[in-house]
């Protein structure tokens, strides 16, 4: 009886709980951050709680602010005016009927101010209102009774009658998903409103728009310097207690220092500026080690942050998850990040020595020793010179093949034809190939062709390949992909938003997505436990369309199978006619090509391993029950490749489990003051200059440029990007001097130290 009244008392629970999360407003938000998130939660939803009005607010501004994005979410315009606003009391009326409405004190209501056409007025109305409540705070409420939130027929607002600015303020805007999104490190004022007024229908002002911009990326100086104070903590507690390999590096000005003349030297005590910084998931990476993924890609991106000039380094493995899924792919998982001032040999040396987390050699890196192993990379020199210091000299990389066809289209000046690349890429025999490349060199202009000839020839020298025959002549596994497009970049795609915002938050997005990928691999493992399943879903996938073609396929009765010789099958492949193969069981090769290209067996060789079967049962008298059948000509299938295993999938993710990687609790964070952000040296913006409209302007007449702090132009025309230092803050000198005397060393203009 007890036992039943627990039952009952837990699903009670378990009801209310799921009642209490449809109930809480702030479910999934961050701490302290709860008011944000709601905000940004409403404005993207397009529906308003209208039982957010009712509640009590404390302050009058921030009951307006409530009144203002229930009128932003209905009518995407700011539609608010405050008429009479005092300590005790706030009228708001429509903002079309600004300049036509008044408030009658003896008679109590609105009024029109005139008597002619502009008599009609709005029908909306607000009333704030002050309260004391038995506690002895005050409140503000908004008073139902005098409040009408509909717009009537003779509204204005948003028509061309319509007097006052309806332009969106910045507070609505920064919780909009198009400025958030918009990350570009050039933008202006009017780029990022034009976007949210194409992209969210919203009337907004360039300079709302821009102000923004940097409140919802954090693109200020205040939050960029504030966010290295918390960066060294974040590193500490991942690397003690977050179930992850983080290091973080540190630097002082001395160099710079020294240059200057000791009366602007200033006192920098104990100042220390961020150089770079790296991640390794350390579950996702045994993980990764333990199922043996062969597949790696390596690449960089550069940051959109407006004061951050940094690249960042990912290495993305390719896992088999998609269990449910009708046609299953590949899923990216990225497990290592590494950042630092740009793509050289320190970015990606970060990137390995963070992956062996101080091993002199780690399961992972042997897994990426193995000569079926993919390396990918964009033909990076850098890159391959430090992966061959890490793997071996013999090691041979896969370079993405639409970075091939990317750099011949700008030598060809615009030349587009895929048609004619990929089937050449695609190439599974050398007479194929020979005839796709020779239809190139007809078709390609020139410069096309020789930037493909010199790639080629780098291929046919065993330095890389980017070709689909020389991927299977290197041994590689490339799971069917035609080429070797690099996956790296759709996790770049993805990580767009994330780019914009400071190395801290980027930090956090980065672990944020190393969390929910953990979880998709545990829940994938739990569902092929539960199907009990023999395969990975991609690779059961490929096996069962193998299976499935078997039919077309025939081999004579007098054929003896010697694994170690080739076994001529044939494969009707239109009525009455036939393709022969010759199947290698042990060496795992057929004519086809399809099962060096997959790494699974295709029906050729399964209907040889078949016929192989047959022979032993008969050659030793013993025959395998059903269920040991099927799962050996299963594991025949995938050969020796633990990664296609389902058990083998399974044992990872249960290590998995105990090893997932976490982030610290907000309120334990210690800051420390003496961090702050990269060295203030000037860096050359992008791109072509713009032209200098105050060229012939004497120094006197302008404006000084608030990036450079010279005159004779402005922000807009400066050749550097912006600082994250303040000018005129006398805390913040040295930064500026340290600035200038890059610009000018010993009153010469040179190029700026690194």
């Amino acid at each position: 009886m007890q036992a039943n009244d627990d039952n009952e008392n837990e699903d009670g629970a378990a009801e209310g709980l799921v009642d209490l999360g449809e109930a809480n407003r702030y479910q999934g938000a961050p701490i302290h951050r709860e008011e944000e998130f709601l905000n940004s939660k409403l404005v993207n939803s397009e529906k308003f709680d209208q039982s957010l009005l009712w509640e009590p607010f404390g302050t009058s501004k921030a009951a307006y602010a409530t009144l203002e994005l229930e009128c932003f979410i209905n009518k995407k315009v700011n539609g608010t005016f405050q008429l009479a606003s005092g300590g005790n009391i706030c009228r708001v009326v429509c903002r079309g009927d600004v300049g036509r409405i008044k408030w009658n004190k003896g008679l109590k209501k609105y009024q029109p101010i005139s008597n002619g056409h502009d008599a009609h007025i709005c029908s909306y109305r607000a009333h704030i209102r002050k309260i004391r409540p038995k506690d002895g705070h005050h409140h503000w409420t908004i008073d139902p009774k005098h409040t009408e939130l509909k717009h009537n027929d003779w509204c204005r607002l948003g028509t061309r009658h319509c007097a006052s600015n309806t332009t969106v303020r910045k507070r609505i805007l920064k919780n909009l998903d198009t400025v958030r999104a918009f990350t570009y490190r050039k933008t202006r004022g009017r780029e990022v409103m034009s976007s949210i007024q194409v992209n969210s229908k919203v009337k907004a002002s360039s300079v709302h728009s821009k102000r923004a911009w940097k409140e919802g990326n954090g693109a200020n100086p205040k939050v960029f310097r504030e966010s290295f104070t918390r960066l060294g903590h974040l590193i500490n507690w991942l690397r003690l207690r977050g179930n992850c390999a983080a290091t973080v590096f540190w630097s002082d000005a001395e160099a710079e220092l020294r240059r200057l003349p000791v009366d602007q030297r200033g006192d920098d005590g104990d100042i220390k500026y961020f150089v770079r910084y790296a991640l390794c998931a350390r579950g996702l990476r045994d993980f990764l080690a333990k199922a043996g993924v062969p597949y790696f890609s390596f690449d960089a991106c550069h940051s959109y942050h407006l004061y951050y000039r940094g690249v960042f380094g990912n290495v993305v493995a390719l896992v088999d998850t998609k269990v449910d899924a009708k046609d299953p792919t590949l899923t990216n998982c990225a497990f290592a990040l590494s950042t630092d001032d740009s793509e050289h040999g320190g970015l990606y040396n970060l990137l390995f020595d963070v992956i062996k987390d101080g091993e002199n050699e780690s399961p992972l890196i042997e897994v990426m020793k193995k000569k079926s192993s993919v390396l990918i990379s964009d033909d990076n020199p850098a890159f391959q010179r430090i992966a061959r210091q890490e793997l071996g000299n013999d090691r041979r990389f896969a370079t993405c093949s639409w970075h091939m066809m990317n750099n011949a289209k700008k030598a060809g000046k615009g030349w587009d034809e895929k048609t004619l690349f990929w089937p050449y890429v695609g190439a599974r025999t050398q007479f194929e190939r020979d005839g796709h490349w020779e239809e190139l060199r007809r078709v390609l202009p020139a410069g096309a062709f020789a930037s493909l000839a010199r790639q080629k020839e780098k291929e046919e020298n065993n330095q890389v390949s980017w070709t689909l025959l020389k991927h299977i002549d290197a041994g590689m596994c490339m799971f069917g992909r035609q080429g070797s497009n690099n996956p790296v970049e759709q996790l770049h795609a993805k990580q767009l938003k994330d780019r914009g915002q400071n190395p801290l938050k980027f930090a956090y997005a980065w672990i944020e997505g190393c969390i929910e990928m953990e979880a998709v691999i545990i829940q994938a493992a739990q569902k092929l436990k539960d199907n009990e399943a023999i395969l990975t879903p991609w690779a059961n996938k490929q096996y069962q369309d193998a299976a499935n073609a078997m039919v077309r396929v025939r081999i004579g009765e007098e054929v003896i199978i010697d694994p170690a010789e080739a076994a001529m099958v044939a494969e009707e492949w239109k009525p009455n006619e036939f393709i022969h193969y010759g199947v290698n069981l042990n060496k795992r090769m057929c004519g086809c090509g399809h099962w060096q290209h997959y790494g699974i067996a295709c029906n050729h060789a399964i209907v040889v391993w078949e016929k192989y079967q047959e022979q032993l049962a008969e050659r030793n008298g013993e025959r395998m029950e059903a269920d040991a059948y099927i799962k050996a000509r299963a594991k025949f299938a995938v050969g020796d490749q633990p990664y296609f295993l389902a058990e083998v999938f399974i044992e990872a993710a249960n290590a998995l489990k105990a090893n997932r990687i976490k982030l610290p609790c907000e309120s334990t964070y210690v800051f420390d003051v003496n961090k702050y952000p990269p060295k203030p040296l000037p860096k050359t913006r992008l791109g072509r200059p713009a032209e200098n409209r105050f060229v012939n302007a004497p120094a006197e007449a302008t404006t000084r440029c608030g990036i450079c702090h010279q005159r004779g132009h402005n922000q807009v025309t400066c050749a550097y990007y912006e600082v994250w230092f303040d000018w005129n803050d006398p805390n913040d000198r040295v930064f500026g001097n340290l600035f200038t005397n890059a610009l000018n060393p010993n009153g010469n203009r040179a190029r700026p130290p690194r």
